[in-house]
């Protein structure tokens, strides 16, 4: 395939994803009342950012050759220690920070058991998953 004909084909197959996207969102507008309102699209664009960020970290980790299941439970992890936190009159600045560092820790914990005992990683991020949900369980 010459890079003209896949530029081509690439091109297409943007430009068809933006009209899916756009005849969704049309159907939801004529559907659902209130789905094109100013706060609603902006609710749309927060969770959509959240979703970018928990990407991009699974396609680093993909890049590497592996696989973290522990992505959704760590995410629900931090939001119920930044809830609580937060919810306590902890300042914000702080709770981010400690979030962050507890969800590098438990990533890190997954790399280093997964290399030094050359466990596969789908197995070690799904057990370090299992863990996290239970302490989310035990914290709430």
């Amino acid at each position: 395939m010459t890079g003209r004909n896949l530029f081509a084909t690439t091109n297409a197959r943007v430009v068809g994803a933006f009209c899916v996207a756009a005849l969704l969102h049309l159907a939801g507008t004529v559907l659902i009342p209130g789905y094109s309102a100013p706060f609603a699209i902006r609710a749309m664009l927060v969770l959509a950012s959240l979703l970018a960020v928990a990407s991009i970290g699974q396609t680093l980790v993909v890049i590497m050759g592996g696989i973290d299941l522990s992505i959704p439970f760590v995410i629900g992890f931090a939001n119920v220690v930044a809830a609580q936190l937060y919810g306590d009159g902890w300042n914000f600045v702080v709770v981010c920070g400690l979030v962050g560092a507890l969800a590098l820790i438990i990533g890190g914990l997954n790399g280093l058991i997964s290399r030094s005992l050359d466990i596969q990683p789908l197995i070690v991020t799904l057990g370090i998953g299992m863990v996290v949900q239970g302490l989310v369980l035990l914290w709430t």
